[in-house]
């Protein structure tokens, strides 16, 4: 998970904007404009400091933005966005593609070595902008957006209507916006900011949300990246947003309390915070821990937002 943003010219992106996408994304940021014919590539800014005295250097022209979180690949400025596909052409990406995988470079690194340049070094920038093999690409990236940029300042997004438009600025997901950490109810009904009860506790009764080998196979396997799905309905009163069971969700933080802050990488892009180990499982493509651990293989698994405000 990330957030990509397009800021056309004649346009001001506000400081209070670009901390919120700094603070929900921390893993490193990176901007790219085009300026007298040439493309520009900045990243691996750390400090929210210097990459907003970048970016207000620049806000006069066409920008495109990036901020971090670390799904593959290090924590470091190479994997940051911007990336290059050749010296005209550059894009950020908001979202995972599977099939890339690599212990030290992100799977937006992998998907441009492997697909782009050599797509763009063969055909040229145009053949990728057409309407054919746009539709390609946005295929095989699912919910994820890109966005392009080349040495005009010209732009193009991939998914665009999964993202959305605010003030006449595009992001890819609502990270931009400002979060309220709302406890949730951690307890079925009965835990909540006044309870005694430990977390914990919940596991060791099966009547109060599941098995203590659950939690402990959770607490092993449960990290930054990986993905899971809402085993009963969970209310968020940030957004007073009802999101259903079986829906999917990818963790961007796991805290000391047994439960995890996640976010639907669709067209939405929600966030949802504090949600407690046991309304949740982690979803594997094969089934297999889930399997091996006994628990009922649930149908309808769905992909994207589909909560429902109240």
């Amino acid at each position: 998970m990330c957030v990509a943003v397009l800021k056309p010219e004649g346009l001001t992106i506000s400081e209070s904007i670009l901390k919120n996408c700094f603070e929900a994304n921390p893993d490193g940021a990176g901007l790219m404009y085009a300026d007298r014919g040439q493309l520009h590539i900045e990243k691996g800014f750390f400090k929210f400091e210097e990459f907003l005295d970048r970016v207000n250097e620049h806000q006069d022209k066409t920008l495109v933005l990036h901020c971090r979180i670390r799904t593959h690949g290090n924590i470091d400025a190479e994997n940051c966005h911007p990336f290059r596909v050749n010296k005209k052409l550059g894009f950020v990406h908001n979202g995972t593609i599977t099939g890339f995988i690599d212990n030290d470079k992100s799977d937006t690194w992998l998907f441009n070595e492997t697909i782009l340049q050599p797509l763009v070094q063969r055909w040229g920038m145009l053949p990728l902008f057409s309407d054919p093999i746009k539709s390609l690409v946005e295929g095989r990236i699912g919910w994820s957006k890109l966005i392009f940029l080349n040495n005009k300042g010209e732009y193009q997004i991939f998914n665009e209507k999964d993202g959305r438009w605010d003030n006449g600025i595009w992001y890819s997901n609502s990270s931009y916006l400002p979060r309220i950490k709302y406890p949730l109810d951690t307890y079925q009904g009965n835990y909540n900011r006044g309870s005694s009860k430990s977390p914990s506790d919940i596991y060791k009764n099966p009547l109060k949300g599941g098995n203590y080998s659950n939690f402990q196979y959770k607490k092993d396997k449960v990290e930054t990246g990986v993905q899971i799905y809402l085993t009963e309905q969970v209310f968020d009163p940030s957004l007073k947003v009802s999101y259903k069971r079986y829906t999917m969700w990818e963790v961007v933080s796991v805290n000391s309390d047994y439960t995890v802050d996640c976010v639907d990488d669709s067209a939405v892009g929600c966030f949802l915070y504090n949600v407690p180990f046991h309304k949740f499982e982690l979803f594997d493509e094969n089934f297999d821990d889930i399997s091996d651990r006994g628990l009922a293989i649930p149908n309808g698994l769905t992909n994207g937002w589909s909560g429902k405000y109240d």
